[in-house]
């Protein structure tokens, strides 16, 4: 599974690899959010969370309901320090995808934002 091998590099800092392999299917599938949602990540963990929104943003308008993209967004604009925001799409994702894992994990993070 592609998003297993991205997922891999990321966990072992192999950003630049992760960055190669979601690159190159986002030219394969671009429609597909799931590839936006890793680099969007790989950019967020290397620091430049504004390119990140950017990007995710961007993809967000391709693949308006995919959950693991909306997660990030969530991430990415909690990291930025956008608490609203990250509220915003922290509810997308339950909203979306109620039953997903992506769901649970985006009810914990929004719990953790509305405490703060």
């Amino acid at each position: 599974d592609l998003g297993l091998a991205i997922y891999y590099h990321i966990l072992h800092d192999s950003y630049e690899k992760a960055l190669e392999w979601s690159k190159k299917w986002q030219e394969l599938f671009p429609e597909n959010g799931d590839f936006y949602a890793y680099e969007g990540w790989i950019i967020r963990e290397n620091g430049d969370t504004a390119t990140a929104f950017s990007l995710l943003q961007a993809a967000h308008i391709k693949d308006p309901t995919n959950p693991f993209l909306l997660l990030q967004i969530a991430y990415t604009a909690q990291k930025s320090g956008n608490t609203a925001i990250a509220s915003v799409y922290y509810k997308k994702v339950i909203q979306e995808s109620p039953n997903s894992a992506w769901a649970q994990q985006a009810k914990i993070e929004l719990e953790k934002v509305q405490q703060s």
